[in-house]
């Protein structure tokens, strides 16, 4: 990009080629329109000297503008003598080509200092200040020294002076002054050059021709080229060589102006205005594209910001309800990563082993290159390795990059053509937790909204790995002190053939209260239990500890199943947060084969035989420590190959499904099953009713009532 901060620093530090640059090109100009005058007999001819010099002024401190004055005066003088000027006529005309650049510039860096101007009204300034008034002043005293000098009309002198001068500031002028500021990652130097070349080239051809409906194909000409570039440096550009080559075709004696003889001097200056009028208007023109093209980019990038907000908030709340270190990682690689890139892979440093990682990749990345990443360390010569290991940025900004510095990481590049990496550490409460690579198929530095987005799901996720490992240890902790307070089922229960199967919930850290038991009772009787206490936290699980302890100690003295329960109702204040706990209790006699039963307040036992799945509905109650006046007890037979169901509401209750649609599911489950191998069974029973995620804790306790050997069955 040309900056004017480039130029302007370039004439401080070497004030001589300021000098140099304005006499030359002034000297150039001021032939170019002594050439012009006589091969015209006409005076308002194009004179680029003064678009050279306010163009000068314009991007010069004020510091060095005597420089400019003393360049501009010396050349004007010398140039005009050299043409035949007497000194006094040539120093009247270096007055008024210093004074008018030197008043446009001034008035124009008052306007633009004193107010915030839009494009538009930059245009309007530059027009009023450098286009008319400048050239104004000039041509007052150009046109005195003329009047004085040459003894000709002071109209006659004074109108062609300024439109000469007026169309220079605004062709030359403004074409320097976009040339200068034009930013070359937009418009390519080839580009201005080629539209200028084309429509010099049009102008020309357009004049020679002599035909009157192609007189005036500049202004469309001109009008395409803002339509086509929408870029004022190419538009200025294009302005100035049209109006170079309607000044020569004229007065070479072509095109529409150059038939008026009569009247010279003021048929150069309809031709400048027409110019001048065919430039302005391609300058609007491009101005309006340009803000209804910003408007319209605008917009677009606020649509593309608010969703972007919308996406980080809809992020930031999954990873809130996330509690898993693989739900999080989910989150970013299907939700997150794609807002910044379409491929990406995260690596989290094990917490049981920091010299290993664990990867996850986004949908695009191809399997067979994920193979090496299962076995990745953190002392390997990849880019996530080292930034989990450096805690430190990586950007990647070519391919000969990334095979100068990882040269290992490039096949895998190559295959799934990304040519620039970013990389950024995962963060944590000052420790990294790994990394997240970004990959792109351009090459070259990402843009600050690429970068700050790249760092904020970084910063999204690290904290809620983070969050989730501590979950994952209390959860870990919480359930080994579950399963350490549940029974140890003996393996030489005559009589029956227990299948026990526990499945904790899966959210972080919350333990339940389920719990279940079978074992032999003095009589010879095998007791069966599952419960639930109400709760889901570390007292919960006490409770269910110490029920379980007390329905082992009152069984066997008990009188069968409600007098346990009664008992059990009786005691309840002892324990701690056991009210309302629902239980169901059972007594086999494997001498009768009859099953003796009672409900507290819990789920029905289902009893499968024959196909046929039926739930015991008898000898139901309120849970424990209501007030009762008795339980019931019911006794049934078992059939030779039942299976007993018990069984707590994880196994049944779904978020939006009735109890009984519940019910009807599991016992529709169980008929199509056939219980010759039990655990099978009761697996597949397990695996058909727990496909979503497990939101309470699951006690299944699957009996079956084998016949004795030698026994009549």
């Amino acid at each position: 990009m040309i900056s004017s901060t480039r130029v302007r620093s370039a004439f401080l530090e070497r004030p001589w080629q300021l000098v140099a640059a304005v006499a030359l090109s002034y000297a150039v100009g001021s032939y170019v329109a002594f050439w012009l005058f006589r091969a015209s007999t006409a005076g308002a001819v194009l004179f680029p000297p003064a678009g050279i010099t306010l163009a000068a002024f314009v991007v010069t401190p004020r510091k060095r503008w005597p420089l400019i004055v003393a360049a501009i005066a010396v050349t004007e003088i010398a140039v005009d003598v050299s043409q035949g000027q007497g000194f006094r006529l040539a120093l009247g005309f270096a007055f008024a080509n210093t004074v008018e650049p030197i008043v446009g510039a001034t008035l124009l860096a008052l306007w633009w200092n004193s107010r915030r101007p839009t494009p538009r009204l930059r245009l309007i300034a530059f027009f009023v200040c450098a286009v008319l008034v400048g050239p104004a002043i000039g041509a007052l005293i150009g046109a005195a020294t003329i009047v004085l000098g040459q003894g000709r009309g002071w109209v006659d002198a004074f109108f062609p002076f300024w439109a000469g001068d007026a169309l220079a500031v605004l062709t030359v002028g403004g074409a320097l002054l976009a040339w200068q500021s034009q930013d070359r990652d937009r418009v390519a130097v080839r580009v201005v050059i080629g539209s200028a070349a084309a429509c010099g080239l049009l102008t020309v051809l357009a004049f020679w021709s002599r035909a009157p409906s192609l007189f005036y194909l500049a202004l469309p000409v001109l009008m395409v080229v803002a339509l086509r570039y929408g870029e004022m440096v190419v538009v200025a550009v294009s302005g100035f060589v049209i109006a170079m080559a309607a000044n020569l075709a004229t007065v070479a004696g072509y095109g529409p102006w150059a038939p008026v003889a009569n009247r010279p001097h003021h048929a150069m200056a309809s031709l400048q205005l027409f110019l001048a009028v065919t430039v302005v208007a391609s300058w609007v023109l491009t101005i309006e594209i340009n803000e209804r093209t910003g408007a319209e980019h605008d917009a677009q990038s606020e649509r593309v910001d608010r969703q972007r907000l919308q996406s980080f908030q809809s992020i930031t709340e999954q990873l809130a309800g996330a509690s898993r270190t693989e739900a999080i990682v989910e989150i970013a690689v299907l939700d997150a990563i794609p807002l910044v890139t379409k491929l990406g892979v995260i690596a989290v440093i094990d917490s049981h082993n920091p010299s290993a990682m664990r990867t996850w990749r986004t949908l695009g990345f191809p399997d067979h290159l994920a193979q090496p990443l299962l076995s990745l360390r953190t002392a390997d010569p990849v880019p996530l390795a080292h930034v989990a290991r450096t805690g430190l940025h990586l950007a990647l900004t070519s391919l000969a990059a990334i095979e100068r510095e990882f040269p290992t990481a490039v096949a895998s590049c190559l295959e799934t053509n990304t040519r620039s990496l970013y990389v950024v550490p995962i963060f944590a409460d000052g420790h990294c937790l790994g990394a997240i690579a970004f990959g792109f198929e351009q090459e070259g530095p990402v843009d600050q909204d690429t970068a700050a987005n790249a760092r904020a799901i970084a910063n999204l996720i690290g904290p809620a790995i983070d969050r989730a490992r501590l979950y994952e240890h209390e959860y870990h902790a919480a359930h080994t002190l579950q399963r350490a307070l549940l029974p140890v089922i003996a393996s030489d229960l005559a009589g029956v053939d227990p299948l026990v199967y526990y499945r904790p919930a899966e959210r972080a850290n919350e333990v339940g209260g389920d719990w279940y038991d079978v074992f032999r009772l003095p009589s010879g009787r095998i007791a069966l239990v599952a419960g639930d206490v109400v709760g889901h936290d570390i007292h919960a699980a006490t409770t269910m500890g110490r029920l379980q302890n007390a329905v082992r100690f009152l069984a066997p003295t008990s009188r069968g199943p409600a007098d346990l329960l009664d008992r059990l109702d009786t005691a309840i204040d002892s324990f701690p947060d056991a009210f309302a706990t629902t239980m169901v209790y059972a007594e086999y006699d494997p001498a009768t084969r009859e099953l003796h039963y009672c409900c507290a307040g819990h789920l029905p036992p289902l009893l499968v035989n024959e196909s046929k799945a039926e739930y015991l509905m008898g000898a139901r109650s309120a849970p424990l420590g209501l007030p009762l006046t008795s339980r019931p007890e019911t006794a049934i037979a078992m059939p030779c190959d039942a299976v007993l169901v018990l069984y707590t509401d994880g196994l049944i209750e779904r978020r939006g499904e009735p109890l009984d649609d519940s019910l009807s599911a599991l016992a529709a489950i169980a008929r199509s099953l056939h219980p010759a191998n039990a655990s099978q069974w009761c697996e597949r029973l397990l695996s058909d009713r727990t496909r979503s995620v497990q939101q309470d804790d699951i006690v299944l306790v699957c009996v079956s009532f084998p016949v004795p050997t030698g026994a009549p069955s």
